[in-house]
This record gives C-alpha cells, sequence and structure tokens, in this order.
C-alpha cells in the first residue's frame, strides 16, 4: 500500500526538537506530533510512499525498536494521518 500526504500548499508545520505543529488550512485544526509521529510525517513529506520505506528511513530515531516493530507504529500513524486529512492512501 502506498500514501501520499496532504498537499503541502493546504499544512503550515513548524518543527522543533524533533516534534512538530501541522496547521491544516482546510479544516482548520492544528496537530501536535510526538517525535516518531512527526519523523514519519517527514519521511512522507520527503516522497516515501511505502510503510516498509517510511520505517526504514524511521529506524534509526526509534532507539532500540525492530523494524517490525517500528513498521507497525508506522502503519498506525499513517492510518491516523489519514483520520485526520494528512495523508490518503493511493493505488499505486
Amino acid at each position: 500500500m502506498h500514501w501520499q500526504p496532504a498537499p503541502a500548499e493546504q499544512l503550515l508545520v513548524h518543527e522543533w526538537d524533533g516534534e512538530c505543529v501541522v496547521f491544516d488550512l482546510r479544516s482548520g485544526d492544528t496537530h501536535l506530533l510526538d517525535a516518531r509521529p512527526a519523523a514519519v510525517f517527514r519521511a512522507l513529506q520527503s516522497g516515501l510512499q511505502d510503510a516498509d520505506q517510511v520505517a526504514r528511513a524511521v529506524v534509526p530515531t526509534s532507539g532500540s525498536a525492530t523494524h517490525d516493530e517500528c513498521r507497525a507504529s508506522v502503519e498506525q500513524a499513517l492510518v491516523e494521518f489519514e483520520r485526520l486529512g494528512l495523508a490518503e492512501r493511493t493505488a499505486t
């Protein structure tokens, strides 16, 4: 399954100390992402589309987490991003 972030022009993103705040211009909602979801969001914005690719990019920030644990966390974050309107599943 592939994912894509909401269009960058629809989001205002501010980062500091590994966390980020995302303001969605469409809904008016503000979301605080702690370190792991923020890393997932940055990876998604950088063009990574697959949960495995994102997990590999996030593993270095995950301490002692295994790839499988990291992938499960990434998938959970992506589903939450979809619920919040910050990302969507794509066909390819």
